[in-house]
């Protein structure tokens, strides 16, 4: 009984002790302590616990604004720490000399090795900047221009092929995109590339697509820490923050294993910042810095690059679609100095780009990437700030977003007016207060500005300029519009609807806007020419099998001169559509051939009264074939849906045909003249129908003495003596085709062979191949496609549509694709784990003594696909069995 009364005794005098240090802590911070005499709100004077809660929500710095307008430039924030909101404050703090070092909270930040953000020594990180400041000289970021425009094009890419997906809508408009999310995709890619010249192309692939946001949540982790670093002992942040630990851990898994794999690669003669850091020498001591101190320089600036430069986008997107006087003036202003390019560059071009710069700098006024202060720690006994004394040991710092939004440097400071910038640029005798660009401040500034401050701009300019170029964009309808916006239900400093909203953890994390897009490059009256052979319908209103031929390259209607006979006797109808700048189709930009093509061969098809085809392609017309399958899938027949593929074209990364690959070195301007080269060879040199491979077998036959890659003599004739036996076609009329069809070819019109030669070596920017970009990315997303579609038309329990029945025919001998070509198609379509087996049933055949040409010509070859296209019209039976 006596001992339970000491231990109640014990208890209370525990809790009396704590009750009187708290009651004296609290006294001594609000009375005695050396930031005492500057106002703040109570509960920041006294504890972090204030300033940790608004890190942990995200609204610091609407917090730190309000208690700015209610105490002053002057607010103790937390107990230790002094906010400050007029320039004085930011020479003093950010200026060179300064009394102030890096606050040690930012050691926290490190992983591994200490990085240009956590060293918090003058002089070495003076020293690391020097190092840094190589792969961002001017002449570094002339060499990433081309890296960046590549990474741009993805996602005018991706807007194209969503605004094709729905062209059914009549509008022209695009779904509605999370420019939020593809803005930290874009900036991402751009980033690893510059960076270590590595490309995970989140824009298209959904794989690393997590990478952003496990930044996200670990950066909403280290908020709190930066805070609070006590939180790190005993691991309370593993439970308090589990969901940022998680993050953090994953994260650095990714980082593991980008630093591997890009070590492995080698740094000679590559030009990302990787590279140039293994290079680079210290112009004072001659040292070099180690591969440890690399890597955390490049996974840092990957971070703070990638995720900053996306919230900047993101914002500026924002605030030109809510400002549409803005993105008038703007997109005038790029569509005025670019003229008809499809992409911007840099150069005088963009630079002279002045309103569209002001737009930038105007958003990143507004919503400013960084918002809250960067810490500085009190080095100096006699620091003074406008005649305050900011005592030895305390942090102190310039809340970005409350400088950007005084109305001393800013007046009207929620209105998003680019002219401010353009007024104070071009002279001080017009009343302008030139103060303003000192309270500007979301690269910092000073001696730890941020060193990629030109790249970002950089970066800005082009993707926005090769949007405004390319399409009109908007908000989304609805309340996919409104997301982004402000409140008044949002609570404080969150009311205004046309502000950006983002939600500060050490950068910004951020949602919407989601916008919608309509591509400029619309095209005027078209014109199509078209080859109709075989047989027709009769009057009985009977369908007729119809195969949608697609040939090779250089190759047009002609194609089907002797696929007429074969298709008469067998009742099948041939269709050969030319393709942009061929034959008489009307050309278009590079850029346009696929959505052309996609618009063309529905509202063909609907004239001739053809409701469903058999997709087969030659060579080339692979590419257009599967951008036809992916983007309407409703052509073909939905009982016996048939696909066939010859000698289907393999990008030449992939097939490593020696000749495809030296045609990499080719000039590109060569390429202008390119259809005048096979009229030569064509003509000249035993013509023939194919053409795709025609040229490159001419030109080596002309200069060796094998010909080994025509087809052989036996085989030839066997086909020629077959095409007249079986379907009367005698062998004279048959020889004196083969060299008319050249001869009426270049009559006509062939520049489009000079695109699509840039299309097939993929020396254009990326996109242009549309769908069909991977073919192991196109069959996996593909076949998702199918499945979802099955799900919405029938239901999960439905038997569903037949499966989709895939042929693909290779030649014996192909010095276009070669083996390893045929290997990697076989691969792609066969499925390395037969996962799309529910979707469609492949096959493949090579087929002995034919070419990369004739293969497309060869009538049992053809038997056998027009015997499959009729298999639709006959209840699933066919007359023929067997291999071609």
């Amino acid at each position: 009984m006596g001992y339970g009364i000491e231990l109640h005794k014990v208890a209370l005098y525990g809790v009396i002790s704590l009750v009187v240090y708290t009651a004296a802590v609290i006294v001594h911070r609000l009375y005695f302590h050396p930031l005492a005499k500057f106002p703040g709100p109570f509960l920041g004077r006294i504890t972090n616990l204030y300033m940790l809660y608004h890190s942990w929500k995200g609204d610091e710095h609407l917090d730190m604004l309000r208690c700015h307008e209610k105490y002053g430039d002057y607010v103790r924030y937390c107990p230790h720490r002094l906010v400050v909101n007029n320039l004085s404050g930011v020479k003093a703090i950010y200026g060179v000399p300064s009394g102030v070092k890096k606050a040690k909270a930012y050691i926290e930040m490190a992983h591994g090795a200490p990085n240009i953000l956590t060293l918090t020594d003058k002089k070495v990180h003076a020293y690391r900047r020097r190092f840094l400041s190589e792969g961002f000289s001017e002449k570094a970021l002339r060499g990433y221009d081309a890296t960046i425009c590549a990474q741009i094009e993805k996602l005018v890419s991706v807007i194209e092929s969503d605004q094709q997906a729905a062209k059914g809508t009549g509008s022209g408009w695009t779904s509605p995109m999370d420019m939020a999310k593809y803005s930290n995709y874009l900036f991402f890619d751009i980033m690893t590339t510059v960076i270590f010249g590595m490309d995970y192309d989140l824009v298209r692939n959904e794989k690393f697509r997590y990478v952003p946001e496990m930044i996200e949540a670990s950066n909403h982790r280290m908020s709190v820490i930066l805070v609070e670093p006590a939180l790190k002992l005993f691991k309370f942040d593993h439970w308090l923050l589990k969901k940022g630990v998680w993050a953090r851990n994953r994260f650095l898994r990714f980082v593991g294993r980008l630093l591997k794999e890009r070590s492995s690669l080698g740094t000679e003669s590559k030009n990302d910042v990787f590279s140039i850091l293994t290079r680079v020498r210290d112009p004072e001591t001659q040292q070099s810095l180690s591969m440890k101190d690399i890597g955390a320089e490049s996974v840092t600036l990957i971070v703070a690059g990638a995720d900053t430069s996306s919230t900047a986008f993101a914002g500026l997107l924002f605030y030109l679609c809510h400002n549409r006087q803005a993105y008038e003036k703007a997109a005038e202003e790029v569509r005025h100095h670019f003229g008809d390019a499809t992409e911007a560059t840099s150069g005088p071009e963009l630079h002279k780009c002045k309103y569209l710069r002001a737009c930038i700098d105007e958003s990143l006024r507004m919503s400013p990437p960084v918002n809250c202060p960067m810490w500085r720690e009190v080095t100096s006994p006699d620091l003074m700030i406008e005649g305050r004394h900011v005592p030895l040991g305390s942090e102190l710092g310039v809340c970005t977003y409350s400088i950007q939004h005084n109305p001393r440097y800013h007046p009207d400071p929620y209105s998003y007016r680019p002219e401010r910038w353009l007024a104070a640029s071009t002279s001080s005798e017009d009343g302008t207060p030139e103060a303003f660009r000192s309270a500007y401040l979301p690269f910092s500034t000073g001696p730890r500005g941020c060193i990629g401050r030109s790249l970002a701009i950089r970066e800005l300019m082009l993707a926005m300029a090769t949007l405004l170029l390319r399409f009109d964009f908007d908000l989304a309808e609805g309340s996919l519009g409104q997301i982004g916006e402000g409140s008044p239900h949002a609570g404080k400093g969150r009311e205004r609807v046309n502000e950006y909203q983002l939600y500060e953890h050490i950068t910004a994390r951020k949602e919407g806007p989601f916008l919608r897009f309509k591509s400029r490059r619309e095209h005027g009256k078209l014109r199509v020419t078209y080859a109709d052979v075989g047989i027709h319908p009769g009057t009985d209103g009977h369908p007729v099998p119809t195969v949608l031929f697609i040939p090779g390259m250089f190759a047009t209607r002609y194609v089907g001169i002797l696929m007429h006979a074969i298709a008469v006797k067998l009742g099948v109808r041939v269709l050969l559509i030319d393709r942009p700048g061929m034959g008489g189709t009307t050309s278009v930009p590079i850029e346009q051939r696929i959505p052309v093509w996609l618009e063309l061969v529905p509202l063909l098809l609907d004239h001739l009264g053809i409701d469903h085809v058999a997709l087969v392609s030659h060579s080339a017309g692979v590419i257009y074939l599967l951008n036809t399958l992916f983007y309407c899938p409703q052509l073909l027949h939905p009982q016996q849906p048939y696909v066939a593929f010859l000698a289907p074209w393999v990008n030449p990364a992939h097939s490593q045909v020696t000749a495809m690959q030296l045609a990499q070195f080719i000039p590109k301007p060569a390429f202008s003249v390119w259809n005048q080269v096979p009229r030569f060879f064509l003509l000249k040199a035993s013509p023939a129908i194919g053409f795709s491979g025609a040229v490159v077998s001419r030109i080596r036959d002309l200069f060796s003495s094998g010909g080994s890659h025509q087809p052989s003599s036996s085989t030839e004739e066997l086909n020629r003596h077959r095409i007249q036996e079986v379907y009367g076609m005698p062998l004279e009329l048959q020889v004196e085709l083969q060299k008319c069809v050249p001869e009426f070819l270049f009559q006509e019109e062939t520049t489009g062979a000079n695109a699509e030669a840039l299309q097939c070596l993929r020396k254009c920017p990326p996109g242009n191949w549309g769908k069909a970009d991977d073919y192991w990315e196109f069959v996996r997303e593909f076949a998702d496609l199918m499945r979802s579609r099955r799900l919405e038309e029938q239901g999960p329990d439905a038997g569903g549509r037949s499966k989709l029945k895939v042929q693909a025919f290779f030649a014996e001998s192909d010095i276009m694709i070669g083996t390893k070509g045929q290997t990697y198609f076989t691969e792609c379509w066969g499925g390395k784990d037969r996962n799309f087996l529910d979707i469609y049933d492949f096959q493949t055949w090579t087929v002995p003594g034919e070419n990369h040409d004739s293969v497309c010509t060869s009538p049992a070859i053809l038997e056998m696909i027009f015997e499959e296209a009729k298999k639709s019209d006959l209840g699933g039976t066919s007359s023929f069995d067997g291999d071609p």
